[in-house]
C-alpha cells in the first residue's frame, strides 16, 4: 500500500475494495454498535450435597465425587475381571507368583489403593517399587503401612471399571464409560459456575498405544487423551468435558453439549479460534449465551477483515464491524489480532502489560472484549496447572 494514500483517502488497490470501504460487506454496519448483553440469571456455588456441607476437610469434598457408590462399582469391576481372569487361565500359576495371594478387593481397601496412587503423583519416585524400599535414603514408610507392595501391585493388575464381556466396540472410551460418565455427571451437580465461563482443550497424560492419543506441545502434559473442557474462568473448576477419541461430533455440536444446562442463563463464554465463527455466535445468542473470543480466517466475518493487513489498520489500529448480534474487531497488537463479541462495548480500556525490554509493565490502551478475553480465557489452564500423574495399566 503506498504511504502517501493512507486507508480511507479514496485510493484503492487494483482488483480490492480498501478496507475502510464498507460497500462490500452491505450487511456490516461499521458504527453505531451497540451489543445486547443477555441478563445472567442463575444462581452460582455450591448445589446439593455440596451446599449442605459443614465440614472444611479437603478429604470431605473429594468423596462428593468419588463416591462409595462409585467406589463400590469399581470394586465390584474389579473382582468380576479377577474372576473372569482366572476362568480363562485356569492353570495353576507358579509357587511364588503374585496371582496366588489374589483375594476380593473391598470398599475400604479401594479407598487405600486409590489414596497411594494419588499420592504417587505427588511424591515422585523413578518406579513403583521405590515406595515401598526400606532403605534409609528411599524410605516412604507411609505406603508399607497402608497397604503391602505386593497387594498394591496385585489390585493394581485387575484394576476395571466395566465388563469386557459387554464391550461397546464404538465406544472408545468403553473402558472407563462408568467412571467417567459418573464423575462428569457429579461435576454438572455439585456446582453452578459464575457467569464468566471458557472452553479449551486439555490433556491427561497417556504415552501407552492408543488409537486417539494426540500430540499437543503447547500444553504442560504434551502426549496424551485430549478433552474438550468448559471450566468457570475464575477458579478453573471443571463443569464438562467430552475426550476427543478420533471421531466426533461438529464444533457447534461439541460446544452445545459442554454448556448443557447453562443454555439459557446468561453465561458469558470465551473460546479461541478453534471454535469460533459468526454462524456458531448467532446460535448462541438466539440460546442467550454471551460470547467473546478470538477468530480464525473465514469463519463468516466480512470481506473488509479477512483481508485486513497491517497496514489497512493505519493509525487507528483497528476495524470493527457488526452485524444484528455479532461484532467483529481487528486489531494491530504485535500482530493482527481479530477478535468475535457479543456483549462488548466498541471501547478501549488501559491495561498495564510487559514490554520487551522494559524492566516495569507499561500502560496501554486496549479494546474491552481483547481485556475480557486474557482476563477469563484461562479456566483450563488453571485447572491443568497441577497435575499428579501415574500411568496406570487397566488391564485387558
Amino acid at each position: 500500500m503506498d504511504p502517501r494514500h493512507p486507508v480511507g483517502s479514496g485510493k484503492k488497490k487494483k482488483g480490492r475494495a480498501s478496507s475502510r470501504d464498507g460497500g462490500q460487506d452491505p450487511d456490516w454496519q461499521e458504527s453505531d454498535w451497540q451489543p445486547h448483553k443477555i441478563p445472567f440469571s442463575a444462581r452460582p456455588g455450591p448445589q446439593s450435597a455440596a451446599a449442605e456441607m459443614t465440614s472444611e476437610s479437603p478429604a470431605d469434598f473429594f468423596e462428593l465425587f468419588l463416591t462409595d457408590e462409585l467406589l463400590g462399582h469399581i470394586v465390584e469391576q474389579t473382582n468380576l475381571y479377577a474372576r473372569q481372569y482366572f476362568e480363562a487361565h485356569p492353570y495353576t500359576p507358579p509357587p511364588h507368583s503374585r496371582q496366588n495371594a489374589w483375594k476380593p478387593v473391598s470398599v475400604q481397601e479401594i479407598k487405600s489403593f486409590f489414596g497411594l496412587t494419588f499420592l504417587t503423583g505427588y511424591i515422585k519416585k523413578p518406579n513403583l517399587e521405590l515406595y515401598w524400599s526400606v532403605d534409609e535414603v528411599d524410605a516412604t514408610p507411609y505406603f508399607s503401612k497402608t497397604m503391602s507392595r505386593n497387594r498394591f501391585q496385585l489390585i493394581w493388575r485387575f484394576l476395571h471399571f466395566n465388563d469386557n464381556r459387554a464391550q461397546d466396540y464404538n465406544d472408545r472410551m468403553y473402558k472407563v464409560r462408568p467412571v467417567l460418565d459418573y464423575i462428569v455427571d457429579k461435576s454438572k451437580e455439585l456446582y453452578q459456575p459464575r457467569q464468566n465461563i471458557c472452553i479449551d482443550e486439555g490433556m491427561m497424560l497417556w504415552r501407552g498405544r492408543l488409537s486417539f492419543r494426540v500430540y499437543n506441545p503447547q500444553k504442560p502434559v504434551k502426549y496424551g487423551i485430549k478433552s474438550y473442557i468448559l471450566c468457570e474462568s475464575a477458579t478453573g473448576y471443571c463443569f464438562n468435558m467430552k475426550p476427543y477419541v478420533g471421531v466426533g461430533s461438529t464444533l457447534p455440536d461439541t460446544v452445545f453439549g459442554l454448556l448443557d444446562r447453562l443454555q439459557g442463563h446468561g453465561y458469558t463464554l470465551y473460546m479461541d479460534n478453534f471454535y469460533n465463527s459468526v454462524a456458531l455466535c448467532e446460535r448462541l445468542v438466539a440460546a442467550n449465551v454471551n460470547v467473546c473470543g478470538t477468530l480464525r480466517k473465514n469463519r463468516g466475518e466480512p470481506k473488509v477483515i479477512t483481508e485486513v493487513t497491517k497496514s489497512d489498520l493505519g493509525t487507528e489500529g483497528k476495524i470493527v464491524r457488526h452485524k444484528g448480534g455479532v461484532k467483529i474487531l481487528a486489531r494491530q497488537d504485535k500482530r493482527v489480532v481479530k477478535m468475535v463479541t457479543t456483549c462488548h462495548q466498541d471501547r478501549m480500556e488501559r491495561v498495564d502489560v510487559w514490554q520487551k525490554g522494559q524492566k516495569h509493565k507499561v500502560s496501554q490502551l486496549k479494546p474491552e472484549c481483547i481485556v475480557a478475553y486474557n482476563a477469563c480465557m484461562n479456566g483450563v489452564d488453571k485447572l491443568d496447572q497441577n497435575p499428579f500423574i501415574r500411568r496406570l495399566s487397566l488391564g485387558d
